[in-house]
């Protein structure tokens, strides 16, 4: 073999590496434009996206406000006497309106959804039971309720309103909504706004304002 067959592996070895370092500065600068996309646009979409989405979520929550102070214009005025409740509670119990002031709480479709309410009102309810009557009202049917009661060995009377004529009554606009009638079965405190105080503020206002309509 001559010399120059025996060096000529080794010269198209090098020519492939030099074929390949040619397109290293290529490759560098696609991966550099790959990380610039990672690191800065990608990023900027992001945050883009989410203040559109903020910006979306106030939106709807302005509209909401708009649509709830409208419907609230057919709130029961205070010093109104409200409608009577004549449906006996699930389990039998009765808190008749007159008896003595009632906290009345309308709580929709979902019974369940307000466990943790439903204990802290239990709580007040042992403690201002004598003085303070409080009533629930919910769209669940009465097996439902009854059903949730004994599994959360909850007392708490709470009245089936299925097709909901008392909430719509009492414009329960929405859930949960409280209401104070005093001992003359006036309208003495509404709920204004969808944030709710702690059950205990709320019943302490209601027993302030009992015999009369102050806001």
């Amino acid at each position: 073999m001559s010399s120059a067959e025996a060096q000529q592996p080794q010269i198209e070895t090098s020519a492939v590496k030099r074929g390949w370092h040619r397109w290293l500065p290529y490759l560098t600068l696609i991966l550099l434009a790959e990380l610039i996309v990672l690191t800065h646009l990608l990023p900027r979409d992001l945050w883009f996206n989410l203040k559109v989405e903020e910006w979306k979520a106030r939106r709807q929550e302005r509209q909401s406000e708009r649509q709830r102070r409208a419907l609230m214009k057919d709130d029961i005025p205070l010093g109104t006497q409200v409608p009577e409740i004549t449906i006996p509670s699930v389990g039998g119990r009765v808190v008749r309106l007159g008896d003595k002031p009632v906290i009345i709480v309308f709580i929709g479709t979902c019974t369940s959804c307000l466990t943790p309410d439903l204990f802290e009102w239990e709580q007040v309810q042992r403690e201002e039971g004598k003085r303070l009557g409080i009533l629930f009202v919910s769209r669940d049917s009465k097996q439902r309720i009854r059903e949730f009661l004994k599994q959360n060995l909850l007392t708490v009377p709470i009245i089936p309103d299925e097709r909901g004529l008392l909430a719509k009554a009492y414009n329960a606009i929405w859930t949960p909504r409280i209401y104070g009638i005093d001992e003359n079965t006036r309208l003495v405190w509404i709920q204004k706004d969808t944030s709710v105080a702690d059950a205990h503020t709320i019943a302490q206002e209601i027993w302030k304002r009992r015999g009369g309509a102050e806001k």
